[in-house]
């Protein structure tokens, strides 16, 4: 008798405790699956908050639908409380994969900063969210709906994540590693650029951002130049140009390797960068021979990568990571070491080698 009472007032016990505001069923929570962040419309020293919640359609095959709210307040947490009034369920973050921070919101540095701080506190935000910098805002990223997608910015996320399509523009950022390159001295922070093209309904995400942590501005770097700085920084397959005379030939390239190094006892003013790619012939418009395409090859690539280096120094920009080198080859105190960069590092020279391997012409010759 005694232990089933037990049993009994156990079982009270706990129905009591999870029938408390703790836990909320899931017809009674809003799933967010991407987060907007944009300056305040009304008063720029505001904060916009835009949340896309994923709307379950049950039968309705290969639809996607959404919501998305927004509010304005002075800071993210109030935003989240204004929006919590707005909508009749509870705010689930636990499945928010995407952050996107609007173009004028990230050149505003002190802010930027800060309000990363805010995703990185919660414990229901993944700090393997994906960041993007959304063109021309954050919420107008958000609103796109790709014919295609079935789920709720899943394009963004097959895309970010490679599970779906793979691209030598595409460039993934997570959140954690956008905060500690924000705090590192010797590494400039790069984000991907996410623009929305609304007539199309698509999204164009083959561009990186650098912002530059003393000025606050962003160092936009081209298509062509967003490919070369993947190639060097992950080493990812791509493709070489070699032209001639007015024609082309496309040379897909399969295996990258990337040395780089400084010759402190000789000149501690230029860095050795060694490039070795090895690819097949993918298209042909010449006669030319193996040696002749390794050559011209070489050539294009090794001032491509020049051309690329050369204006991130000029920019004072350095998301290669040339500084955390500097100081890890170095002994001393830090500051002494970081102050003795920036002075090296706008008058340093790039000596750059370049071994392009032509393995073979594909299925035919020539």
């Amino acid at each position: 008798m005694k232990k089933g009472f037990l049993i009994l007032t156990v079982t009270l016990c706990l129905s009591v405790i999870l029938s408390g505001c703790a836990y909320k069923d899931i017809d009674k929570r809003f799933f967010v699956v991407s987060i907007g962040i944009d300056e305040g419309k009304e008063d720029e020293n505001k904060v916009e908050l835009s949340l896309k919640f994923a709307i379950p359609q049950g039968s309705k095959d290969g639809e996607s639908d959404f919501l998305i709210v927004t509010e304005e307040a002075d800071t993210i947490a109030e935003a989240v409380r204004l929006i919590k009034s707005d909508v009749d369920k509870e705010l689930d973050f636990a499945h928010a994969k995407l952050i996107v921070f609007g173009e004028e919101f990230a050149t505003n540095k002190e802010k930027f900063i800060d309000y990363i701080d805010f995703f990185l506190r919660r414990r229901d935000v993944q700090k393997i969210a994906w960041v993007g910098i959304g063109k021309p805002n954050a919420k107008d990223v958000l609103n796109i709906k790709p014919k295609a997608e079935r789920l709720p910015s899943n394009t963004l996320f097959l895309s970010f994540g490679e599970i779906g399509s793979e691209s030598i523009y595409t460039h993934s950022k997570y959140l954690f590693e956008l905060k500690r390159d924000l705090e590192s001295e010797g590494v400039s922070a790069y984000i991907p650029m996410i623009e929305a093209k609304e007539k199309e309904q698509r999204f164009e995400i083959n561009t990186i951002s650098v912002l530059d942590k003393n000025e606050g501005e962003l160092v936009s770097l081209s298509r062509n130049q967003t490919m070369i700085f993947n190639m060097l920084q992950e080493q990812r397959k791509s493709f070489v140009e070699i032209k001639k005379d007015g024609e082309k030939d496309i040379v897909s390239v399969e295996v990258i390797n990337v040395n780089y190094d400084f010759d402190l006892n000789k000149d501690p003013k230029k860095i050795q960068l060694t490039m070795t790619v090895r690819g097949i012939l993918e298209e042909s418009h010449q006669n030319l021979s193996k040696e002749e395409r390794e050559k011209i090859g070489s050539e294009h690539l090794k001032n491509e990568l020049k051309t690329l280096l050369v204006k991130l120094q000029k920019e004072k920009v350095d998301p290669m990571g040339f500084g955390l080198h500097y100081r890890a080859l170095n002994t001393g105190d830090e500051e002494e070491k970081i102050e003795k960069w920036k002075k090296i590092y706008p008058e340093l020279e790039f000596d750059i080698t370049v071994n392009l391997d032509v393995m073979g012409t594909g299925t035919i010759e020539g």
